[in-house]
C-alpha cells in the first residue's frame, strides 16, 4: 500500500507539472495579444 500511495504521488506531481507548462504558455500567449492591442490604439 505504501508503494502504491508513492505512486499515486509521483504521477499526481508529474499531471501538475504538465498543467504548470500548459498555464505558463497560455499566460505568455495572452500577455502577447494584450501587447498586440495595445499597440494598435
Amino acid at each position: 500500500m505504501i508503494i502504491f500511495s508513492i505512486l499515486c504521488i509521483l504521477y499526481l506531481l508529474i499531471i501538475i507539472s504538465k498543467l504548470q507548462r500548459q498555464i505558463i504558455r497560455l499566460v505568455q500567449e495572452v500577455g502577447l495579444l494584450k501587447e498586440r492591442l495595445e499597440e494598435e490604439d
